[in-house]
């Protein structure tokens, strides 16, 4: 029997257990299900060594039956395999995002409209806490909408806040390959040409909200005066998680005069996460939550694999749960602290209907630089 429930439906479930019940009913049908879920269910070879729609009840039954995900068990997966037979039925159209490739081959996985809607929809909450500027021009340098950051920066930054977006593309992953083979000379060429198209919106057109990485943030006063870039930027936006509290502070209270800045922590495979607004003044520390409960963060000891208590370090995993695509105990690059969304009200008018004591987030985030598939650092802008 196929799902009852409507795909909007989806989106209005503020329980993360009903929520795990519905997209584990939904993705594992046996005649209307994911087919890239119902093999691994049929494949005696495969990680999932259970059938959940036997097991599955709550949230925690998914933590504590599921496997651990990598990246390498979603290469080379079709796109249409990740959405239910039943959703293609009635949604031929949806958008498929690839990842960087920075460390091996490109994954594509889909989003329906309503999804891209929610992030969205988070997004503009989260800018509004930081009370940031609207219907100003904005300066993006960073990958093509080709990849979910891109098209986010470019289409959904457009609409939430009415403002014109003028791109600078960034190819991250040939940079990487570049320092990978240690040719330093074609990686500075290329980030001059870079920083000379971004000067060249930034002089003509005047835009006062920023959205790029740290890294190409920190590079931009070898190419504008920090007196003219503190004058003209009214907001900024960071991406590509690298970034010290020493960084922030240094962006907060040098580069742009207490100016509003966000920052949004994501990846193709689940979308984007979005920064707390600091408890106070001296507070640089960067708290990072995601779309809960579509998507949910857990942090475990990668020694141990075991999830680790409020305030303890180790490595992010996330859950995405959307009709279109589920994706459960995805282990990520990143290494944080976790924390509680309880530790900040101002988010309950975001999670309304939510206890904020459910919502995890990840605080500090940084990248194992040893990740990459051959061994080798993965070094760049990002």
């Amino acid at each position: 029997m196929e799902n009852s429930c409507s795909v909007g439906e989806f989106y209005k479930i503020k329980d993360i257990d009903e929520l795990t019940r519905q997209i584990i009913d939904l993705h594992f049908d046996p005649k209307s299900g994911s087919s890239f879920w119902l093999k691994q269910v049929e494949n005696p070879n495969s990680k999932l060594d259970f059938n959940p729609r036997d097991e599955i009840e709550t949230y925690d039954d998914l933590k504590e039956h599921f496997p651990i995900y990598t990246q390498n068990d979603f290469r080379g997966v079709p796109t249409h395999e990740f959405v239910p037979k039943s959703i293609l039925k009635r949604y031929k159209k949806y958008v498929p995002f690839r990842t960087g490739g920075t460390t091996g081959d490109p994954i594509r996985v889909p989003y329906l409209e309503e999804t891209i809607g929610t992030i969205n929809e988070y997004w503009k909450k989260f800018l509004d806490l930081h009370n940031f500027p609207t219907e100003e021009k904005v300066l993006y340098i960073g990958p093509s909408d080709a990849q979910a950051i891109g098209y986010f920066a470019v289409n959904g930054l457009s609409k939430i806040l009415n403002s014109p977006v003028f791109p600078v593309h960034v190819d991250a992953s040939w940079i990487k390959e570049k320092l990978k083979e240690g040719n330093m000379n074609e990686f500075q060429e290329y980030m001059k040409y870079i920083m000379k198209n971004a000067l060249n919106v930034f002089e003509r057109e005047k835009p006062s909200i920023l959205f790029s990485t740290a890294k190409i943030i920190e590079m931009l006063p070898q190419y504008i005066q920090i007196e003219t870039l503190s004058e003209q930027i009214n907001g900024v936006i960071h991406g590509g998680i690298e970034m010290s509290e020493d960084v922030y502070r240094l962006f907060k209270e040098e580069l742009f005069n207490e100016k509003p800045i966000l920052g949004c922590y994501g990846n193709t495979l689940f979308g984007a996460a979005f920064q707390a607004p600091p408890t106070n003044k001296n507070d640089f520390s960067m708290d990072y939550y995601p779309t809960y409960p579509l998507v949910s963060f857990e942090v475990i000891d990668p020694q141990t694999g075991e999830f680790v208590e409020d305030g303890e370090r180790g490595q992010v995993v996330f859950t995405r749960m959307t009709p279109e695509c589920f994706i459960p105990k995805k282990i990520e690059r990143d290494i944080a602290t976790k924390v509680s969304a309880r530790h900040h009200e101002d988010l309950q008018n975001i999670y309304s209907g939510v206890r904020l004591a459910k919502v995890v987030g990840v605080r500090n985030v940084e990248n194992l630089k040893e990740s990459s598939s051959d061994g080798k650092p993965t070094l760049g802008v990002y």
